[in-house]
């Protein structure tokens, strides 16, 4: 489900979108905490003063560092004319820039980017997309959180406005609740078209993915030093070493990890078809017809190695 939010904006934080960025993790974590939030507020205090972004008037290091101290907290369909920002754990942020989106050819809006903050743990989850299985998956791991009331699917999906929010908190719960064990099996659940970012705030690291459809934006930036940014944009983003260079992450991949990498868990649309029609190939290769003209060219080419004799004699050609 396509929406008119999509388009990347060179500079600036634009409505629909947001920004996060995850400091590198190291041994001396604790020597240069503060170093690692200054980065941070420096890439924020950027972002929000370049043109184009929301904060076209310019925001003084008071005023990010004040942000990023006292995240604000979301409110149910809540819209703001300026990003609201996330302290997250490790020296992380996140910045969101919300608005509404048109749904297309549908001519009906929704608040977009959708987020789950936890502030206990300094976690979040911004989702984009759609799950087709959303029902099935609020039920299982969101029960806990609905203990006192009605705890069938569509009892879940009717309590909220917007399910691709219940979907933000979905994905954060399934992900407290696997990430001991293997991610490719938490993917594996999410039936829809979709991009993600969650960062535990706990284990410090982040967790992005993308639907094999390719249908929501996502970009990303790794340094050399295993710091990550993650964005649906490409937001203008200097840094000390020059702009951000962003990537997109390709259709079906994530990226994961204390030390990030990108790692594919879905085959695309093309590889799909690529695959189907080596498998096609390869049955066509062993039909009894195909099997019966390879046995045939094996005894032309055994007759042609004997001597005349030999080759007249069938007993040779008895298997």
């Amino acid at each position: 489900m396509s929406s008119d939010c999509h388009e990347p904006h060179l500079q600036g934080l634009a409505p629909c979108s947001f920004y996060l960025h995850s400091p590198a993790r190291s041994k001396l974590s604790a020597l240069f905490g503060s170093f690692k939030e200054r980065d941070t507020e420096q890439r924020i205090r950027a972002l929000l003063s370049s043109p184009g972004g929301s904060g076209g008037n310019g925001v003084t290091a008071g005023q990010a560092a004040a942000a990023l101290a006292a995240p604000a907290a979301l409110a149910a369909g809540a819209i703001n004319d300026s990003p609201a920002s996330y302290q997250l754990g490790g020296g992380a942020a996140l910045v969101v820039c919300f608005g509404l989106c048109e749904v297309a050819g549908l001519g009906l809006h929704h608040l977009a980017p959708n987020v789950h903050y936890e502030p206990s743990t300094r976690t979040a989850c911004v989702f984009s997309g759609h799950l087709q299985n959303l029902d099935e998956l609020a039920d299982r791991y969101t029960s806990e959180a609905f203990a006192e009331g009605p705890t069938s699917p569509s009892s879940i999906l009717a309590a909220r406005a917007d399910p691709r929010q219940l979907a933000a908190e979905t994905l954060l719960h399934m992900y407290l609740k696997e990430r001991g064990g293997d991610l490719l099996v938490l993917l594996s659940e999410l039936q829809g078209q979709f991009a993600f970012v969650l960062f535990d705030g706990e284990k410090r690291q982040v967790f992005a993915a993308r639907d094999s459809s390719g249908g929501e934006p996502l970009f990303y930036c790794l340094d050399e030093d295993g710091a990550v940014s993650l964005s649906n944009g490409t937001p203008h983003m200097p840094t000390d070493d020059g702009p951000v260079q962003w990537q997109e992450l390709p259709p079906g991949h994530f990226i994961s990890g204390r030390s990030p990498k990108l790692q594919q868990f879905a085959l695309t649309p093309a590889q799909l078809s690529i695959r189907e029609s080596y498998e096609r190939s390869m049955d066509e290769e062993m039909s009894p017809r195909a099997l019966a003209l390879l046995a045939g060219r094996q005894e032309d080419e055994m007759r042609r190695s004997l001597s005349p004799e030999q080759a007249a004699d069938d007993s040779f050609f008895v298997f």
